[in-house]
């Protein structure tokens, strides 16, 4: 008699993800808006992009920006960046472009425009958001100029001038004692800044970034799916200075879901759970594509 054939310990992982991904779908499909339950969709491949970037567009203003979206931040990140008195229309426009990265659609007319209004809406300093003198220092500013140069990084619209701006601003204010001060908001923008745009800067940063958030991972600070969504916005597996357990951070993902498929159950509602189950869902993909075959 034959012996069986081995076990193969992805093939369980990668089904414990696709299990896992069912119930996520089924939690937004419950508790998600029009939007959400179009991303989940797409993020499975079940709706081409086009039909998402269409509904999207639906609420793009005329000038290119976006009001408020939701479902695209946890909801304490939302709390602290409201705090800080920024402008809705920015914070909206932050929402689209995460999302337009999300289906690898920053190419489009309806990432240009976003783009478009953020060359015109661009402050003085280089930076975005409030010029009220009490908040031009807030970490909340910073956080919102690096993550929305980083997106205009990645377009191919972007004006020279603007992101040139944006540099002044971003770089005069990047420190290793703010990072690990501040925490996960500007680990991950100041990843997703110095891997998508050009500065002389990002050799020493960027390193510095990746070791933080690695060891914010490694002491419990941030979970594997705040993780994840930081090397989604690099669009990388691993930081220089930081490399990734694929095997552990899958196994984390699946492990931190709640029984109604939800992720980040601190956030005390339904809909402020939407954004960071959208973001597991996008983090088992990628990291199940990554995951090596048996020979």
């Amino acid at each position: 008699m034959s012996a069986p054939p081995p076990v193969d310990p992805l093939e369980i992982l990668r089904e414990s993800a696709a299990t896992s991904l069912e119930q996520a779908l089924g939690f937004v499909q419950g508790e998600g808006d029009e939007l959400a339950r179009m991303r989940a969709r797409i993020l499975l491949e079940t709706r081409p992009a086009g039909d998402g970037v269409e509904l999207l567009e639906t609420h793009q203003s005329p000038d290119g920006s976006f009001p408020r979206l939701g479902g695209v931040f946890p909801e304490a990140l939302t709390t602290w960046l409201d705090s800080a008195g920024l402008a809705p229309e920015l914070l909206g426009s932050l929402e689209a472009l995460s999302i337009l990265a999300d289906w690898r659609n920053l190419y489009s007319p309806c990432a240009e425009r976003v783009v478009t209004y953020l060359s015109s809406s661009q402050s003085s300093d280089g930076g975005w958001g409030s010029t009220d003198p009490t908040s031009l220092e807030s970490s909340q500013r910073l956080f919102l100029s690096a993550m929305l140069a980083g997106f205009a990084g990645r377009t191919r619209s972007a004006r020279p001038t603007t992101i040139l701006a944006a540099r002044d601003y971003i770089s005069s204010r990047w420190s290793v004692e703010r990072i690990r001060r501040e925490g996960w908001p500007l680990v991950a923008a100041f990843c997703h800044y110095y891997t998508n745009v050009v500065d002389e800067n990002a050799d020493v940063a960027l390193p510095w970034c990746g070791r933080e958030l690695g060891r914010g991972l490694q002491a419990g600070e941030y979970s594997a799916r705040e993780t994840m969504r930081v090397l989604i916005y690099c669009d990388a597996s691993a930081l220089p200075g930081a490399d990734f357990d694929i095997e552990s951070l899958l196994t984390s993902l699946i492990e931190a879901q709640s029984p109604d498929g939800s992720h980040a159950p601190d956030q005390p509602t339904p809909a402020g759970r939407i954004g960071p189950t959208l973001d597991a869902m996008l983090g088992l993909l990628r990291l199940c594509r990554t995951l090596p075959t048996m020979a």
